[in-house]
Order: C-alpha cells, then sequence, then structure tokens
C-alpha cells in the first residue's frame, strides 16, 4: 500500500496582480512542483493587508513572502516575516520579501526600532532594504551598495488554484 505524502499548506503572502511577472508565473511552478517532484503544495494567497491581522498566518505550514514591493501594507509583510520566524516554519522571502524580513529582524531581534525600508521612507536614518529600481544613471556595474545606517488567517485568504 502506497501512501501519499502529507500536502502542506503554504501561505502566499503578497497583493497578488497579473502584472507582476513572478505572480503569474507561480500557479506554473507549483503545478510542475507537484507533477514532476511529487511536492504537493495547498496554497493560499494572503493579501499584505489581511497579513496584519493577528492569526492571520495561524495554520500554514509555510510563508513565501513574494516579490511585488512596496506592499499595500509594510506591516502585514514584516508580520508575516515575524509569524513564521517566531513559529518556526518555513520561510522563503523573494526580492521585497526577503527585504521585510530584514526590516523584521532588525526591529524585533536587533532592537533597531526606528528601522525603515528605503521604498517606504527614503530618507530614514536607519533605512534597512533598498529599492530595486535604480536611482542612479550610473551603469550598474559602477554602482555599490552601501549601508545608510551605522548599526545599521486563513479564513481571509484565498485558495489558488494552479490552474488558474
Amino acid at each position: 500500500m502506497t501512501t501519499s505524502p502529507p500536502v502542506a499548506r503554504l501561505a502566499l503572502v503578497g497583493d497578488r496582480s497579473p502584472h507582476v511577472r513572478s505572480h503569474v508565473r507561480i500557479p506554473p511552478l507549483l503545478d510542475a512542483l507537484r507533477r514532476r517532484d511529487r511536492i504537493d503544495l495547498d496554497p493560499y494567497w494572503v493579501s499584505t493587508v489581511d497579513a496584519e491581522e493577528p492569526g492571520a498566518l495561524a495554520g500554514f505550514d509555510g510563508i513565501w513572502l513574494l516579490p511585488g514591493s512596496p506592499y499595500a501594507s509594510q506591516a502585514g509583510g514584516v508580520a508575516a516575516a515575524r509569524a513564521a520566524r517566531e513559529r518556526r516554519i518555513p520561510f522563503l522571502g523573494t526580492c521585497g520579501g526577503f527585504q521585510h524580513a530584514l526590516l523584521d529582524v532588525a526591529r524585533n531581534v536587533c532592537g533597531l526600532a526606528g528601522a525603515e525600508h528605503a521604498e517606504y521612507a527614503p530618507d530614514a536614518a536607519e533605512a534597512t532594504g533598498c529599492s530595486t529600481a535604480s536611482r542612479s544613471s550610473a551603469p550598474p556595474s559602477s554602482r555599490r551598495a552601501t549601508p545608510r545606517s551605522a548599526a545599521r488567517s486563513p479564513a481571509s485568504a484565498r485558495r489558488t488554484s494552479a490552474r488558474s
């Protein structure tokens, strides 16, 4: 008798948009994982506004904080990263998602209460994230990053179909 592996519930946290290329590519990616690697995920899209609500991410086995910042709710992005860290569940933050995870760590682990993301507060003294948009007319190969600081519920989630 063959038993099938358990299905993991995955929160896809981000403000879903057909104009964000990675958002469009997620359903086919999850389909490919299911077919090729037999990794069966039960994905739910959770907006960053909904992710702000206490318990919004309870019951998920993993959280993927998606690209597409600036988010509708910066606090929701940080809350998603914090929920994964505090509950010790698998977390993937890609692009803006990783930058919001850095904000969580800066604020809630390192004690930098004033840490801000450059896309939301470009003039902040403790900006921890950077915009992926170029602010320089110099060619990309001649630019380099420099620190700007010295210390420097599923009920509201929408299930996604890998076929949509």
